[in-house]
């Protein structure tokens, strides 16, 4: 299997994932982003020009995300290409962010996007405690987790997320699908691969509201070869497939499409060379599973091909 030959690399492949016969088409019920081949308003371009003056890092080089959640809203921005100087700028700059709005100095987006930027008056001027801004960092960058208390504060961080996805065009996007997790309700159950004498099964539980919970392991000749825990977990960030193989520390995927058919989860902020996990439902009791990443700089895909197991029962 993929797993064993790539040393190191997450033994994912053993019981997993869909491949892809048409790319996925998000979906989201957040504002979307202007198309990265349409021209910039010259709103989007005043925003583009003055933002060059606050943000040290460059956008062409850079992506940006907003996505609202239940409480407020995630604020993301990593390096399309490994570049450690522009993730030390992206870095340094939401860490900045960061210590300023927990000080209620929002300055640096009234300089970009004016005073009348919606949400701003009402961020400005929400308690310490009702609103929080949380820095974190990525592996390719860093993000900024917004809190309110509030149904007040809740609805200025939509809005001002909004304003951001509307004046940054080109330059924001919005990554989390609006997808619950009985959309995967097909995936419950126990799927084989049969390959001479190696045999894989993945099985999952059936989705809460929140979670779902599986396991895999190939066996070959009588002995267990490889095993995984995995689970997809649906939070107020989005929706995530979590990997532990071989019970390792867990490596998150975020929800980045679902078409109804196909779900793709990228990799949503570690280093692990596995960068991109589909499963696909093909009807008829069949599964199509696709890894994809990179090794030494050398892009890899593999695809596995499922079929449900009626019944494990043994009498």
């Amino acid at each position: 299997m993929f797993a064993n030959r790539m040393t190191g690399l997450l033994l994912i492949c053993t019981a997993l994932l869909v491949p892809i016969a048409a790319p996925c088409q998000p979906v989201s019920t957040a504002t979307p982003a202007a198309s990265p081949k349409s021209a910039p308003t010259a709103r989007q371009q005043h925003v583009r020009d003055e933002g060059a003056k606050v943000m040290p890092f460059a956008l062409e080089q850079t992506i940006h995300s907003f996505d609202k959640t239940d409480r407020g809203g995630i604020q993301r921005v990593r390096v399309r290409r490994a570049d450690p100087d522009q993730v030390a700028m992206i870095r340094s700059h939401l860490q900045s962010i960061a210590k300023s709005f927990a000080e209620r100095d929002f300055s640096a987006p009234t300089h970009v996007h004016g005073a009348g930027m919606p949400g701003l008056a009402q961020m400005k001027a929400a308690p310490a405690g009702d609103l929080t801004v949380t820095y974190r960092e990525l592996d390719d960058g860093a993000e900024l987790t917004y809190t309110g208390t509030s149904a007040q504060t809740i609805d200025a961080i939509h809005a001002w997320f909004d304003a951001q996805l509307a004046d940054h065009g080109r330059d924001a996007t919005t990554t989390a699908p609006a997808v619950r997790l009985d959309a995967f309700a097909w995936l419950a159950g126990t799927w084989i691969i049969v390959d001479g004498d190696t045999r894989t099964e993945e099985i999952w539980t059936t989705p809460s509201a929140d979670l779902m919970l599986g396991m895999s392991r190939a066996v070959r000749g009588g002995t267990t070869i490889s095993f995984e825990f995995m689970r997809i977990a649906a939070r107020d960030d989005g929706v995530f497939y979590i990997a532990q193989p071989r019970g390792k520390p867990p490596v998150e995927f975020a929800l980045a499409s679902w078409d109804g058919k196909a779900a793709l989860f990228v990799n949503a902020g570690s280093s692990d060379r596995l960068k991109r996990i589909v499963y696909r439902n093909d009807g008829g009791g069949a599964m199509t599973a696709r890894i994809e990443g990179a090794n030494d700089g050398k892009e890899f895909s593999e695809d596995y091909r499922y079929r449900r197991q009626r019944s494990m029962r043994v009498d």
